[in-house]
């Protein structure tokens, strides 16, 4: 594990978010749970979304995210989707579904990784997430030196899924539309 981005080696002191372990950090869990807050708000720096396949959406909120995401293609997608419906509710924030496939579930051209993928979009859909994101769009994806292009079996395969997800979400009241902005730029 690269320890240089992890969450727990950023603190903020007076002001300043610095690199390293904080070793005064709080033993009392209400005073570190405020710490951990002023930490996120201090590292928010204007976004206002968040994703990630851990539980503690609520501190996100609480630090000034609007929008938070669960990261379902390498998590438990029942606990994580319920604590982010949860916190959504609490906090009256927007919730949504970050599909991370660049290397969470390689080789992408297998039929597990089809099935993974399929589960993470009918999951999101039907625990009322507000948003999917999937991180591969334009029928190219990404994996470690692997580039799959849009005639690959990966990314036919994400297209199958897709396809066989617009047929489900139009035969349901609570529809959607996919949606991909692009910017060309020159």
């Amino acid at each position: 594990m690269n320890v240089r981005f992890s969450p727990q080696t950023y603190y903020e002191r007076a002001g300043i978010l610095e690199n390293c372990r904080d070793y005064t950090v709080p033993r009392d869990m209400e005073a570190m749970a405020d710490f951990v807050v002023n930490g996120l708000a201090a590292c928010r720096d204007g976004s206002t979304r968040h994703t990630g396949p851990a539980t503690i959406f609520k501190y996100f909120y609480q630090a000034g995210y609007s929008w938070t995401g669960a990261e379902l293609m390498y998590s438990t997608t029942e606990v994580t989707n319920s604590v982010l419906r949860g916190a959504a509710k609490v906090y009256g924030g927007k919730k949504g579904a970050h599909l991370a496939t660049q290397w969470s579930t390689t080789p992408h051209d297998t039929v597990e990784h089809a099935k993974r993928y399929r589960l993470a979009l009918y999951t999101a859909y039907m625990e009322d997430l507000d948003d999917i994101n999937t991180e591969e769009g334009l029928w190219r994806m990404e994996e470690y030196f692997a580039y799959h292009t849009r005639h690959s079996k990966a990314c036919l395969s994400h297209l199958t899924q897709h396809q066989d997800f617009y047929r489900y979400l139009s035969t349901h009241t609570r529809s959607g539309h996919f949606y991909s902005p692009v910017a060309f730029l020159h």
